[in-house]
């Protein structure tokens, strides 16, 4: 039974976020650094392998066949491609708006993204491939909580810092006939709170991947509060982007 649940959990995750993440990410990533945008094979394999090894890994693990650590490599070959593609935005950088705020937490917070699923694949490998042993069990719970919080959440987070503003700039200045333009998207984030959600986010997934490890239950308590506290905020921080969307 478990099988069927890793099976189709897996499916899910990598086969729509991460393939939705990915695909996307060759767009808005170089908005959000800025640099410039790759073309070329590259971006297809990423998304060739990436698709392969999740169709492969939902079978295998349904059918609990041997050839899963192929489906694995597949998809390790995949978020590889991924990976230099990333490389390369940040290895041609582009002039940011002279109004953007530094340091640009949104483009902070989208590269740790990278890096909690650069260990969330790394933990992934080790689980499928090592022998079985009571580390499985802590292993899962850091693979899940970086997967899900620290990769998937986050790079959400991150990059809404640059879409949304934009989204209400262009909605607020049709709303307005176009006579009269709202203040530039730079401007509309509350630096306070979005310095406050970034921290938040920085130091409670670590601090509940470890708490989930040694479960110390009042750690993980102070961890969930804190992802709360970063969500509540972060949502008061939006509310008042969208504000600049309405009509004057």
């Amino acid at each position: 039974m478990l099988a069927k649940v890793y099976a189709h959990a897996h499916l899910a995750f990598l086969g729509w976020p991460t393939m939705m993440v990915m695909g996307t990410g060759y767009r808005l990533l170089p908005m959000l650094l800025p640099s410039a945008v790759p073309s070329g094979r590259g971006m297809l394999m990423s998304a060739l392998f990436l698709q392969l090894g999740s169709m492969g890994l939902f079978c295998c693990l349904l059918l609990q066949s041997v050839w899963v650590l192929a489906s694995i490599a597949l998809i390790g070959v995949g978020i590889f491609a991924f990976f230099k593609q990333v490389r390369w935005m940040l290895q041609h950088r582009k002039p940011a708006p002279t109004q953007a705020p530094r340091p640009d937490l949104g483009v902070w917070q989208a590269m740790q993204s990278m890096v909690y699923l650069a260990i969330a694949a790394l933990l992934g490998v080790a689980l499928v491939g090592m022998p079985d042993g009571e580390w499985k069990a802590e292993a899962r719970l850091v693979y899940g909580i970086l997967g899900l919080l620290g990769f998937l959440t986050q790079i959400i987070v991150g990059v809404s810092a640059r879409l949304l503003p934009l989204f209400a700039w262009l909605w607020g200045f049709a709303a307005n006939d176009y006579a009269e333009k709202p203040i530039p998207p730079q401007q509309m984030v509350r630096r306070p709170l979005q310095v406050a959600v970034f921290g938040l986010w920085t130091l409670a997934v670590p601090l509940m991947a470890y708490a989930a490890v040694s479960q110390a239950h009042g750690l993980l308590r102070v961890a969930a509060g804190m992802l709360l506290l970063a969500v509540v905020l972060g949502a008061w921080m939006n509310v008042g982007i969208l504000r600049h969307s309405m009509p004057r």
